[in-house]
């Protein structure tokens, strides 16, 4: 916190003497407001028992300046308790007032959790990292920056929790509103996130129950496919194989390229390919082609010689998925036109993937 008055200011050769009882500079003693010099030498105790710090900056004939530094919490505070239970949690932050992004990311460094800020939600939309189905987002949004359909666009692509601030609390969807943010302790505002990550994570527990639920009246396996993941960024990586193996997919390969996806898959045959499109030393859309092109190839030989192929049956090609982080209109287009079965945005959800593949393995 800091307190500034404009007025006669203060020498630098009185700031340690002002911080002594019954010490005042020349223009204290003259004041005719009088005075006793014991208010900074109180404020200086109280501010040291709780563990902070005074200090002062002044400009003569201008301005005088102090500011106290304490810590974010104390010892009344089980901060290992409050990082082990946030463990999973992200903070996307939307603010345009420099004092509550620092203030905020300096909360959530203490308590060791990302803290991504942003101007705007569509700006967040525009760079949307990947997040998997067990981690939780925190929307924490100024109220005036709240834009409903991009916060709608976000709660489909991520497991989100909306909170806001600002002087009106007018957003209807807002699951906690505060009045200001520097009205509430960040141990206090750690342990409400606590609260709604875990009605958050019980839902999320609910619909993979019901996922399986229906994959298994369905009566097909996600556990018989076997997958390919061709993507070039190691957090994607990651996030797509956890979530396949969430599914039931037993069998999940992973290369970081177009060149190691078409090498791969002409030593091993997949059922599904979900393809970047945009990779290095090949991208997905040319490691499309070649695949396909491998097996049309294969099919005209295999009309060729109808008696070898009733012998030795050639393995289908694989359904390729093109995954991309554009939203593009001619998808479709570049799907038909390239040889793959569909198509998704980044980043995936569980719901995203059971669904393509839901809808691969019931025709096998």
């Amino acid at each position: 916190m800091s307190v500034k008055d404009y007025g006669k200011g203060i020498d630098e050769s009185d700031y340690k003497n002002i911080f002594q009882p019954f010490q005042q500079t020349e223009t204290g003693i003259n004041n005719v407001d009088g005075g006793t010099g014991l208010g900074l030498a109180v404020t200086k105790s109280l501010t040291e028992l709780l563990g902070g710090s005074i200090s002062v900056e002044s400009k003569i004939g201008e301005w005088t300046e102090f500011s106290l530094h304490f810590p974010l919490t104390g010892a009344a505070v089980n901060t290992e308790y409050i990082v082990s239970r946030l463990s999973k949690c992200c903070v996307w932050f939307i603010t345009n007032n420099e004092w509550d992004i620092q203030c905020i990311i300096e909360a959530c460094r203490y308590f060791q959790i990302q803290c991504l800020p942003f101007e705007n939600l569509s700006a967040l939309a525009g760079s949307l990292a990947p997040y998997g189905t067990d981690s939780v987002i925190v929307c924490l949004v100024q109220e005036d920056l709240y834009d409903d359909a991009s916060y709608e666009f976000l709660s489909k692509k991520a497991n989100s929790i909306l909170v806001t601030f600002g002087p009106s609390g007018k957003i209807d969807r807002s699951q906690i509103h505060y009045q200001s943010l520097m009205q509430v302790f960040p141990s206090v505002l750690m342990r409400q996130l606590i609260n709604l990550s875990v009605g958050k994570e019980a839902s999320l527990q609910r619909l993979d129950s019901s996922i399986r639920t229906t994959a298994s009246s369905n009566n097909f396996s996600l556990e018989q496919l076997k997958v390919m993941v061709a993507e070039d960024n190691k957090v994607n990586q990651k996030v797509l194989s956890r979530l396949l193996e969430r599914l039931g997919v037993a069998v999940v390969k992973v290369v970081s390229n177009g060149k190691l996806a078409v090498d791969l898959e002409a030593q091993e045959s997949f059922d599904v390919i979900f393809m970047d499109i945009q990779m290095p030393v090949m991208d997905g859309i040319e490691a499309c082609k070649q695949i396909m092109a491998r097996y049309n190839k294969d099919a005209k030989k295999d009309a060729d010689n109808t008696e070898d192929t009733k012998i030795n049956p050639q393995p289908p090609p694989p359904k390729i998925i093109f995954l991309s982080a554009h939203v593009l209109g001619d998808y479709e287009t570049m799907r038909i036109e390239n040889g793959a079965t569909d198509y998704m945005t980044k980043p995936c959800t569980l719901r995203d993937i059971r669904e393509k593949l839901s809808r691969i393995a019931e025709k096998m």
